[in-house]
């Protein structure tokens, strides 16, 4: 066995072996990184989301407005991570009506000249994200959302979570806290677009050393090719260089010089028989 990796053959296969094993090795590293950023990604939404609704609830409850809420010192709701995910928060009365909203002040309550509170019905609001609940889960009020039927779109800037609120008292009724996450697609897009630049770099480097190989086996027979033609013109005294390899290219290159050698011997010994009959057939000439 150690004989066979000795070879040409054998070492031309372990260099190959360890290229697939590197290749698939990198892959898999690629792959499970790609999905821990991903379950990662997914982790921040839910807990963004988790931390819309909750605010969404205390604002229900509170007289306090939710940009208020957010601003407050010492407030749990929100941190800076959250606050970069979260588009808006809309909170939504029995009636349907847009009682406060996060970051949007066209959406929050006003007050007219009667100096009574007009509030915003959530038909009348246009350009909300899709929807991600459906009506299995929100039933008959599923069709009450404006952005209920729109569907998820690559052009759909976020996308949009309703939750019912079940309150009591005056206003008691069912309420929804809708929460507006920011489309997370360009930061997946990236992070799907980053294992292909790695394995376009690998594949790179594996051409890269594969024609390094390639080149590196080839040479000693282009030097042999190089050598048979100048012993096809008469030049025996040319020897292959860089003949100590030990694999199959070695031995035609020691092959080579020992034959070469023989020949040029051969013909030494055929000139030297030439001159001797020469010489004695000058002698006979000379003695008649």
């Amino acid at each position: 066995m150690t004989d066979f990796f000795n070879t040409f053959r054998g070492r031309l296969l372990l260099i190959l072996a360890f290229l697939l094993l590197a290749t698939l090795g990198v892959q898999y590293y690629l792959n499970l990184r790609t999905q821990n950023e991903n379950n990662e990604l997914r982790e921040m939404q839910e807990k963004a989301l988790v931390a819309g609704f909750a605010l969404g609830v205390n604002g229900i409850t509170s007289d306090e407005f939710l940009e208020d809420s957010v601003k407050r010192e010492g407030q749990t709701f929100f941190d800076e991570e959250i606050r970069q995910r979260i588009k808006d928060i809309i909170i939504i009365n029995k009636d349907w009506q847009v009682t406060d909203s996060l970051n949007n002040p066209d959406y929050q309550p006003t007050t007219d000249d009667n100096n009574e509170i007009q509030k915003l019905n959530l038909k009348d609001i246009q350009n909300l994200p899709p929807l991600m609940e459906d009506k299995n889960r929100l039933g008959e009020d599923f069709y009450k959302f404006p952005n209920a039927k729109s569907g998820q779109t690559d052009e759909a800037d976020g996308e949009a979570h309703a939750i019912p609120v079940e309150t009591t008292g005056a206003t008691g009724g069912r309420w929804y806290v809708m929460v507006i996450l920011k489309s997370d697609k360009k930061e997946t897009a990236s992070r799907a677009a980053r294992p292909l630049i790695y394995n376009l770099i690998i594949l790179l480097l594996s051409t890269l050393i594969t024609i390094f190989l390639v080149w590196r086996f080839t040479r000693p027979i282009s030097k042999l090719s190089e050598a048979a033609r100048r012993v096809a013109e008469g030049d025996l005294g040319v020897r292959v260089k860089d003949v100590g390899r030990n694999d199959e290219i070695g031995q035609l290159g020691a092959q080579f010089n020992e034959m070469t050698a023989e020949l040029e011997k051969s013909r030494q010994l055929e000139s030297q028989l030439q001159q001797a009959e020469k010489s004695a057939v000058v002698g006979r000439l000379a003695s008649a």
